[in-house]
């Protein structure tokens, strides 16, 4: 698990491998996405993503989640 920090936003990051491929899924959780829609969330970390990654690393990325911990935590439920 890795600590986000971009602006205003901390978020914990963490990505498990999707079997049978080279991809990973990625998680990132924070408090500050409570008042933030899911497509601005999504928005925010796929830059943060661009500007913090290499094309190839991007490309392993099948999917970024973002939630607050109490969404995560209805999902781990």
């Amino acid at each position: 698990e890795e600590r986000l920090k971009h602006g205003g936003i901390y978020a914990d990051v963490d990505s498990e491998p999707v079997p049978g491929t080279k991809l990973h899924r990625v998680i990132a959780i924070s408090q500050n996405f409570r008042n933030v829609r899911q497509g601005e969330r999504q928005d925010l970390v796929w830059r943060i993503a661009d500007e913090t990654l290499q094309p190839e690393q991007k490309l392993r990325i099948s999917m970024i989640l973002t939630l607050t911990p109490a969404e995560m935590s209805g999902i781990t439920a």
